[in-house]
């Protein structure tokens, strides 16, 4: 297992390399993501707390739904979204194939 200077450990893989990967990312509570999507189908469950995710280009955080441990989640390619925790802190698991690039406006 490989730790980054990030909220986040890479299980499996590389990012930023051809092939599959797996990274586990922290939300403290009150972190959020700005709107955003990725070049590749990503795969995300939730291993624990309730992670809070919207799949649109808009960061309105009432839009947001919760998503307790044990939830999955597809954010296909190309697909707006944002997410974080609110009151407690969320921990999620993403799978999926690299070079992975995220675009925000």
């Amino acid at each position: 297992m490989r730790e980054s200077s990030t909220a986040f450990v890479i299980i499996e893989g590389n990012p930023a390399e051809e092939g599959f990967y797996i990274q586990r990312n922290r939300f403290p509570p009150g972190n959020y993501s700005t709107p955003h999507y990725h070049d590749q189908d990503r795969y995300i469950t939730v291993i624990s707390g309730t992670w809070y995710t919207a799949t649109s280009a808009d960061a309105e955080k009432d839009d947001m739904g919760p998503l307790p441990a044990g939830s999955y989640m597809k954010h296909p390619a190309g697909g707006w979204h944002f997410d974080g925790a609110r009151d407690e802190e969320a921990i999620v698991e993403t799978r999926s194939m690299g070079p992975a690039k995220t675009v925000r406006e």
